[in-house]
């Protein structure tokens, strides 16, 4: 009896409904830009137990939780969790992480928020090293495309080795261009090539890549 009665408890400790004192409308959201450069993400919930009380206890990043009261709530109360960040100009997109616990009386869980920032390059290149082997002097090409800037245009190239020539094609104007680079037999083997734009400084004005031959 002893044993059949310690079943039936594990039993319902396995099909009893797990502890949750909030329904959130989304746990995933993609960070939207602002006109200062920071990044927002919200994230609504509803209160389904009485005297709840939530707050952050770990975060990935540096971000701000506003918006936020970590005072008891009441069940159908609703909110929403509002979180700042701020990225870094010319950041690539990235995910961010913060667990939010919840507790209503003795019984407390916690949920993790995921926020995607986007990528904050003005200007975005598929490829950042073009490489030869050997002898091979075939042309390669990288492309570069409007990021966060709405268009840029290239208004020059150069290279510290004169044996790489760069040719620039314009694919779609203001939007992506495609840069061919063709090694010269005098070609040292390692080159950095700069690409000047019409952005302000700091703004994607330069990109900067590299030509290697690889043995």
């Amino acid at each position: 009896m002893l044993v059949q009665a310690w079943r039936a408890c594990l039993l319902a400790l396995c099909v009893a409904p797990l502890f949750a004192a909030v329904t959130w409308t989304h746990t995933v959201h993609t960070a939207t830009a602002g006109d200062d450069g920071s990044y927002a993400a919200s994230f609504p919930f509803v209160v389904t137990d009485a005297a709840t009380q939530l707050h952050v206890v770990d975060r990935s990043c540096g971000c701000a939780a506003g918006d936020f009261d970590h005072a008891d709530w009441s069940a159908g109360d609703n909110g929403t969790l509002t979180i700042a960040i701020r990225a870094k100009p010319g950041a690539h997109e990235r995910t961010e992480t913060l667990t939010v616990r919840m507790r209503s009386g003795t019984n407390e869980t916690t949920t993790t928020l995921t926020i995607t920032v986007p990528d904050a390059r003005p200007v975005r290149w598929n490829r950042r090293v073009l490489s030869w082997r050997g002898a091979d002097r075939s042309p390669q090409s990288l492309e570069l495309t409007a990021g966060s800037a709405p268009s840029f245009a290239i208004l020059a190239t150069s290279s510290d080795d004169p044996a790489l020539t760069i040719v620039v094609e314009e694919i779609e104007a203001g939007q992506k261009y495609r840069l061919v680079c063709t090694p010269g037999d005098n070609f040292s083997g390692r080159a950095k090539v700069s690409v000047t734009t019409n952005l302000p400084a700091g703004q994607g004005d330069m990109v900067q890549f590299f030509a290697l031959r690889r043995q």
